[in-house]
């Protein structure tokens, strides 16, 4: 998974993948280890997930 997200950061495309119960559309623009050793993805939603989830300020963190 880490090169695809890799790939699609550095061409600026957006990926859709599903995870936590829904189907993701995202636009990925940072991939990472956090401090605690788990891989981390930022990326801005282009599509909601469901009415009733809200993703706050835009932006969301994914622990993968």
């Amino acid at each position: 998974m880490k090169p695809l997200i890799c790939t699609a950061i550095s061409s600026k495309k957006i990926i859709s993948f599903y995870y936590n119960g829904g189907f993701r559309t995202l636009e990925p623009f940072c991939y990472g280890v956090s401090p605690a050793g788990i891989e981390v993805l930022r990326a801005y939603p282009i599509r909601p997930v469901a009415r009733h989830v809200m993703i706050p300020h835009a932006k969301c963190n994914m622990a993968m």
